[in-house]
């Protein structure tokens, strides 16, 4: 029962250092890498800057969105 303990600890710190090897540090995206950029087939809503957006579906059965905006 101990050696499986073990075992299993062992094979936990590996995954987790694995884990985390393959992370970048906050704000280090690579812009220009192709898996960053939002595909030529998606169109804007809208031309407004927002942020913290929040959609919802409406009792009418219509989306409503909501966020900050710089204005």
């Amino acid at each position: 029962m101990k050696q499986t303990n073990l075992i299993l600890i062992l094979l936990s710190y590996i995954l987790i250092s694995q884990c985390k090897k393959e992370q970048q540090p906050y704000g280090a995206a690579d812009t220009n890498d192709p898996k960053t950029k939002i595909p030529t087939s998606v169109k804007p809503a809208f031309d407004h800057w927002m942020r913290d957006t929040w959609v919802t579906l409406g009792e009418d059965g219509y989306y409503y969105m909501t966020g900050t905006t710089a204005d």
